[in-house]
């Protein structure tokens, strides 16, 4: 029954358009958060300041689950696409931040001490020790943070949307059509691990050296 509905689904038009509306808000949400996330990271990692002024802000923040900001985005913003997009942009920029945050300071103070020396200026720093030394974290909550939008997705669709897996799931609980749920799970889990797979295989290509060999 789950995949003749599903068979049913893809023949109406009904499974691409829901899918095509998860993976444009997930796309959305995910390089936004990240690339936020990446941004602040490298700044409060480099700069005292920003640690003192951002860096106090988001480790007040970061421990409130996403889904318990649903009902203060739906008030801010509505139903509207922009309060999804945001929701999964929150729940992907906080592991993003904290890996890059993290790699940054624990890049060696003999390296900086010598560049330092060179007269090496803050941008030379940046690329040539702070960035290649922090990859490995980065690439780290880059790839966790795939999962992680796919879950606040589920919730941001959930409270409100016209179309989505996520939607279609709740429409299908109203109805008591377990069989809906089920196929439209599934495809949230192959899109999910397909993603996982394409977040991997980037990451090899653009950070090779975060790669470990087989």
């Amino acid at each position: 029954m789950v995949f003749a509905t599903l068979a049913n689904d893809i023949g109406s038009g009904v499974l691409f358009r829901d899918t095509m509306a998860s993976l444009r808000r997930v796309s959305i949400g995910y390089f936004a958060g990240a690339s936020l996330g990446v941004l602040f990271g490298v700044l409060t990692g480099t700069k005292k300041w920003a640690d003192v002024v951002f860096g106090s802000i988001f480790q007040l923040v970061r421990p409130i689950p996403p889904i318990a900001m649903v009902p203060l985005i739906i008030v801010w913003f509505g139903i509207d696409e922009v309060g999804k997009v945001l929701l999964v942009g929150v729940g992907v920029f906080f592991p993003v931040w904290l890996n890059t945050h993290l790699g940054v300071n624990t890049i060696s103070t003999s390296h900086l001490f010598l560049v330092r020396s060179l007269r090496a200026g803050y941008w030379s720093q940046l690329w040539n020790i702070w960035l290649p030394g922090a990859a490995a974290s980065v690439a780290t909550g880059l790839r966790v943070s795939v999962a992680l939008a796919f879950y606040c997705l589920i919730a941001a669709e959930m409270t409100g949307a016209v179309y989505g897996l996520a939607y279609r799931i709740e429409l299908a609980h109203m109805a008591f059509r377990v069989d809906r749920m089920i196929g439209q799970m599934l495809v949230l889990g192959v899109l999910s691990f397909l993603a996982d797979v394409l977040a991997q295989f980037a990451l090899s290509k653009l950070l090779p050296w975060t790669v470990k060999p087989n």
